[in-house]
């Protein structure tokens, strides 16, 4: 069984619980995974196929069923009749790339623990066996604070239907002067 399977199914529930729609948190959930165990780069760049297949995704025909690889990969038919094999798969919602994308955000992963330890270690050496008690709550802890802010990003974007709405809101000239 490939490492993102495992990681999809250990963190589906952290994926619902962010508001991630059923059809698309396993495969968050994958890249959660990927983030905390690898790093957020490679989850990134993951995510980065991702979407690019989910642009694909839109234009494939939907009287030909999609077909989904042993290894994880996604195979379906374009509107012209072109047969794309989708690595990492796709989404199916807005929803879930917007969730995903602030979830993954940040540095706590076990690379950084390890990076982090070595450094404190080195300016504390004294304080080694506070410092290795404390480093894996800390992780956890930033991995939280990543999925609150997916959290509110998505209500953010399912309250207002897009981000733009808000931005527009912000950076009007009359909320630019009630600032000053």
């Amino acid at each position: 069984m490939k490492r993102g399977v495992i990681f999809s199914y250990v963190l589906w529930p952290i994926a619902v619980t962010m508001g991630v729609p059923v059809a698309d948190a396993l495969k968050v959930a994958e890249l959660i995974g990927v983030k905390i165990f690898l790093n957020e780069f490679a989850s990134y760049q993951r995510l980065g196929v991702i979407i690019k297949n989910m642009e694909l995704l839109n234009e494939r025909n939907t009287s030909v069923p999609i077909n989904y690889l042993p290894n994880g990969d996604w195979s379906f038919t374009l509107n012209n009749g072109t047969v794309v094999v989708a690595t990492y798969g796709a989404f199916f919602t807005e929803k879930a790339k917007v969730l995903c994308t602030y979830a993954l955000c940040g540095f706590a992963n076990i690379g950084s623990i390890g990076i982090l330890l070595g450094a404190m270690v080195t300016i504390l050496p004294q304080r080694r066996a506070d410092l290795t008690s404390m480093i894996l709550t800390g992780m956890v802890g930033g991995n939280i604070a990543c999925f609150l802010t997916g959290c509110f990003s998505g209500r953010a974007e399912l309250k207002n239907g897009t981000f733009n709405v808000i931005l527009k809101a912000l950076l009007s000239p009359s909320a630019l002067d009630r600032r000053r």
